[in-house]
């Protein structure tokens, strides 16, 4: 399912991409995020969307919980929305491409923040084990489930660390773009 995913998620982008010449908005996230953050960018929203449809069939049969794999879903989709909103301005700071002036650390950014959550999100990891029915009697020979949670720790861990992990690089690339803009 996951390869699925990953094919599926891949022809969608590339069919993004070649959208970009006639459709307004795309083509100016294109010229705004650079040709490989757009690329980057359509590639892992289609990953993580196309993750949760391909594995929510999965995920019931499996007894993992669809409410809370929907809930990370939109979890990882506003984080890519943040990422993209702040590449939206970062982005057109940078003037060429890899070898220009902070061209080099938004691409490091870019890619290591949104690229987990993808990989994670083509994957289905986001339908996390459902917690047992109220009325269930416990079993002390298998492990309970965690109570409950809004999100679960594998989607909260991918968004907080993807910013902590990547807060350098990009601030390095707004301070060159910045300096680079005077």
């Amino acid at each position: 399912m996951s390869l699925l995913t990953i094919a599926c998620a891949l022809a969608a982008a590339i069919w993004l991409t070649s959208l970009a010449d006639s459709v307004e908005l795309l083509g100016s996230a294109r010229q705004r995020w650079k040709g490989y953050g757009y690329g980057l960018m359509v590639l892992c929203v289609a990953a993580v969307v196309l993750g949760a449809v391909l594995h929510a069939g999965w995920a019931r049969k499996a007894g993992r919980s669809l409410a809370q794999g929907w809930r990370n879903t939109a979890l990882v989709l506003v984080h890519l929305a943040v990422v993209g909103l702040v590449a939206w301005f970062v982005g057109p700071g940078i003037k060429g491409g890899f070898s220009a002036p902070g061209g080099n650390w938004y691409f490091i950014w870019l890619t290591t923040i949104v690229l987990s959550v993808a990989w994670a999100g083509s994957r289905g990891s986001f339908f996390r084990p459902a917690a047992p029915a109220a009325d269930a009697a416990p079993n002390p020979s298998v492990a309970s489930a965690a109570t409950p949670r809004l999100f679960s720790r594998n989607a909260v861990l991918h968004v907080g660390l993807s910013w902590a992990v990547t807060s350098l690089p990009l601030i390095g690339a707004a301070a060159i773009a910045a300096a680079s803009s005077r």
